[in-house]
């Protein structure tokens, strides 16, 4: 990883060819062509936890992705990559944070059980989650721990107040995977009631 991301800058700022000797990858006199529009070069994004990856991230890196975490893995990460960064001279805010996760979003608790239902209507299994299942059968209007811990699942407020802790842990990007897709419904919700609270 450290070799791919070195080797990618090097092509992309060379003005002529150039050559390279590491362990992993060896060339004599290679260009990049096209050259990147970017300047001095697309910005390169890792992904996840490995220490290796955050450390290439550190050195490297313009932005980091993580995929669905609880909050405190999330704290975690973000504390790793700090530590990844001061180690090679740089601060975490030159890299951008980012979370990928899912997201069920309805106007009130009997909305998300409605789409639940839903869900697993279109997947019946009986490998569901004891409390998902309790949420989903109307025995707790609780929402699910499985789900809330790893995803943004919520009425409008719930889901700008987890976004919002996400924020102030340091992450900067987000990539929502709406889980009622392809219905628009959740997507339009969102739209309409909590982007705009995000809005500078």
């Amino acid at each position: 990883t450290l070799e791919g991301a070195e080797i990618a800058r090097l092509l992309w700022q060379a003005q002529e060819p150039v050559s390279y000797q590491g362990r992993y990858y060896q060339f004599e006199k290679a260009t990049a062509t096209p050259r990147p529009v970017q300047q001095p070069h697309p910005p390169i994004w890792f992904g996840r936890n490995h220490p290796l990856i955050l450390a290439a991230c550190a050195r490297y890196g313009q932005g980091w992705n993580t995929t669905p975490v609880s909050l405190p893995e999330l704290r975690r990460l973000l504390d790793e990559l700090a530590m990844a960064c001061a180690a090679a001279g740089r601060n975490i805010d030159e890299i951008e944070r980012s979370l990928e996760t899912q997201i069920l979003i309805a106007p009130d608790v009997e909305g998300i059980r409605r789409q639940l239902r839903g869900m697993m209507a279109l997947a019946p299994t009986d490998q569901y989650a004891a409390d998902v299942m309790a949420f989903v059968s109307g025995a707790t209007d609780e929402l699910p721990r499985t789900l809330t811990e790893h995803y943004i699942v919520g009425t409008p407020a719930q889901v700008a107040h987890d976004l919002q802790q996400c924020i102030d842990l340091g992450v900067t990007h987000f990539m929502l995977w709406f889980m009622d897709a392809p219905a628009q419904e959740g997507l339009r919700l969102f739209a309409e009631e909590v982007a705009p609270r995000f809005r500078r």
